[in-house]
């Protein structure tokens, strides 16, 4: 059974599609340019407003507002155009496109600015430029300008930049400063295998902004959430967990004591958080741990029920996961300025 789409007036959405069998979706420049127009018809309706954007050879990515909740209509209209002016040119018949599309929910500044930068990697990670911004098909090269083609909503782009610079005009020059970029090939994938999770990155898109005061209490909520039937989106990897536990256990050196029934507080973070932050099963979990799949699931529920009760814990367990966060993206979800 298909998930509803997350799609309403004023969301913003990471959408997109591969080639079906991952062959070649465009292959030439005629193709990008009819792609494109494909876009701005959808954005001249007032049906999507576009942020961020890359269109390679076998799949593209668009980071979208959606003004009125007609994000999937005007997705499956767009993608069907092109595939009938591919087919047309081509003297050919059937699919194109991998199926449905794709698409994410953004609710947060710092996961989008993750994406901003991801995006415009994709361009050299493709072997197509050196730097994003000298790929003429990719939204780097209209942001490192004062200005650009009337169909790229620039606003959040250009007032994160102000914001992150204190900047009162926009400047061109610290485009490529404010966005993280040049993941390695581990993080990349991690962020890849989030576009393709059919479950909700709940701790990262809900954590990254929040005020220090609110941070634990939200915490706590969204662990109350996960009931461990299935494991969260990953949003960190297993070995930048182990990181982040080791340089708070630095910090907090009680964190590590063992409590009365053998397991430390740092143990059960991490069991936590490779259940909903990495998203492993139990018995993969199990496996990194030296458990069964029965005790790693025993050690989850026991982390979840101290979380509840336990401020220290909850706090504890929200630490290694900033920390986690702060390693994997660099730091990325931090706003630079108070609010």
């Amino acid at each position: 059974m298909r998930r509803p789409r997350l799609d309403g007036p004023g969301e913003r959405l990471h959408i997109g599609n591969r080639g079906v069998a991952r062959r070649t979706l465009f292959e030439n420049l005629r193709d990008i340019e009819e792609f494109l127009e494909c876009v701005i018809e959808v954005i001249d309706r007032g049906e999507l407003r576009l942020i961020a954007f890359v269109i390679l050879t076998n799949h593209f990515h668009l980071v979208v507002e959606s003004p009125v909740g007609a994000m999937s209509s005007a997705l499956r209209r767009l993608q069907f155009r092109y595939v009938r002016y591919f087919n047309a040119t081509r003297g050919r018949e059937g699919p194109l496109v991998g199926g449905r599309f794709w698409s994410r929910r953004i609710d947060s500044v710092g996961y989008l600015r993750v994406l901003i930068g991801y995006i415009d990697d994709n361009v050299i990670r493709a072997g197509l430029t050196r730097e994003a911004h000298l790929y003429p098909f990719c939204s780097a090269h209209h942001y490192v300008r004062q200005s650009g083609p009337p169909w790229l909503a620039r606003e959040w782009v250009e007032t994160e930049v102000c914001r992150l610079f204190a900047l009162d005009r926009y400047d061109p020059a610290r485009y490529r400063q404010a966005f993280p970029r040049g993941f390695d090939g581990a993080t990349l994938e991690l962020i890849d295998r989030q576009l393709q999770s059919s479950q909700p990155s709940l701790l990262l898109d809900s954590l990254f902004d929040l005020a220090s005061s609110d941070v634990v209490d939200e915490f706590r909520r969204l662990t109350a959430l996960a009931d461990g039937s299935a494991p969260g989106a990953p949003v960190i990897r297993a070995d930048t967990l182990r990181a982040a536990c080791a340089a708070v256990d630095v910090l907090d050196p009680n964190a590590s004591r063992t409590t009365d029934r053998g397991i430390s507080h740092l143990d059960l973070a991490a069991a936590l958080l490779m259940r909903q932050a990495v998203g492993l099963t139990f018995q993969a979990a199990g496996e990194l741990g030296g458990l069964t799949p029965r005790g790693a699931r025993d050690r989850y529920r026991k982390a979840r029920e101290l979380c509840a009760r336990d401020d220290r814990f909850a706090g504890l367990a929200r630490a290694v996961l900033s920390e986690a966060l702060r390693i994997e993206y660099r730091g990325s979800w931090r706003p630079a300025a108070a609010p």
